[in-house]
């Protein structure tokens, strides 16, 4: 079972609070007691299994994007994380990057926020580069599709034009998410 640090899930809870006392109460009564205590315990660099990360976000979809589709809101979360986790110099960093620079550099810090899965980055053609993550058959669709947005957020804080980010699930031994450049 992988390991995947909280980062996101910290910058979510955030989100959640925001919204103030009612729904911080009214979410917390969805978890276990267990669940309760680690999830209002994270810390930034907590490490926690990647299944547990994937039920807080999914639990949280219903309360940070009220009416969107799970798997839309899961994206959501994971575009918007992209912009918390790269405010300050990163934000500035990313504007002279180019979208392969910074899906280069994502595959170099895989191992700093995921235990498990072997990333690269593959050009497939001449406006097409691919993330794809190796060895994490388990990784959880809603998880990817968590990653599918914040793939899609780090490519949109390049200032980068006409992108798109798709994920390709067919094979769970190296899962992929293609970025298609304008």
């Amino acid at each position: 079972m992988g390991q995947t640090k909280a980062t996101v899930l910290i910058f979510a809870r955030e989100r959640l609070s925001a919204l103030g006392s009612s729904a911080l109460e009214n979410f917390r009564k969805s978890l276990t007691p267990e669940e309760d205590k680690l999830f209002f315990k994270l810390l930034p660099s907590s490490k926690l299994p990647i299944e547990q990360s994937t039920r807080f976000f999914e639990l949280l979809v219903p309360w940070l994007y009220p009416g969107k589709p799970l798997r839309e809101g899961l994206w959501q979360i994971g575009y918007d994380g992209a912009g918390d986790n790269m405010k300050g110099i990163y934000h500035v960093l990313l504007k002279i990057f180019t979208v392969e620079m910074i899906i280069k550099q994502t595959a170099v810090i895989w191992k700093t926020y995921h235990d498990q899965g072997r990333p690269s980055v593959k050009r497939l053609a001449d406006k097409e580069i691919a993330f794809v993550v190796e060895e994490y058959p388990e990784l959880p669709l809603h998880f990817r599709e968590l990653l599918n947005g914040y793939i899609a957020g780090l490519v949109d804080l390049t200032g980068a034009k006409n992108t798109r980010v798709t994920r390709d699930d067919s094979n769970p031994q190296a899962w992929k998410w293609l970025i298609h450049l304008g």
